[in-house]
């Protein structure tokens, strides 16, 4: 099997779209663990779960993933490094964003669990 290199032009429009959109977010140093209004989760792939030693570091049919938690009420992003799953307890949509991320849109308000995966869970 040969792993391509993921490449898709994108118009100028939309990068002036998505430069307007992530300046409007405040980068937070610490977690975000409760939303109470829309939450979006952008996920960037970054590396193999196998090292070259060759030792796993999560599961072995997936990457480790950058995620961007962001608080659409608050305008809040907080990032976060090396998880390989998210688990949702809720509904929830998907799209590919311009950015190539995978882009998970949860409606009402969450609880997030931070592990090796993230875990979105119905706030009460």
């Amino acid at each position: 099997m040969e792993i391509k290199e993921l490449k898709v032009q994108i118009e100028q429009e939309s990068v002036d779209y998505l430069q307007e959109v992530f300046k409007e977010y405040k980068e937070v140093d610490k977690p975000l663990y409760e939303i109470k209004r829309r939450c979006i989760i952008h996920i960037y792939p970054k590396k193999d779960t196998y090292e070259e030693d060759g030792e796993l570091y999560g599961y072995c049919d997936a990457l480790l993933c950058e995620m961007h938690i962001y608080d659409c009420e608050k305008q809040l992003v907080y990032k976060t490094n090396n998880h390989d799953s998210v688990y949702l307890d809720v509904p929830s949509g998907t799209r590919i964003f311009k950015d190539l991320s995978t882009m998970l849109i949860i409606d009402g308000g969450i609880t997030i669990s931070y592990g090796t995966g993230l875990s979105i869970y119905r706030l009460e």
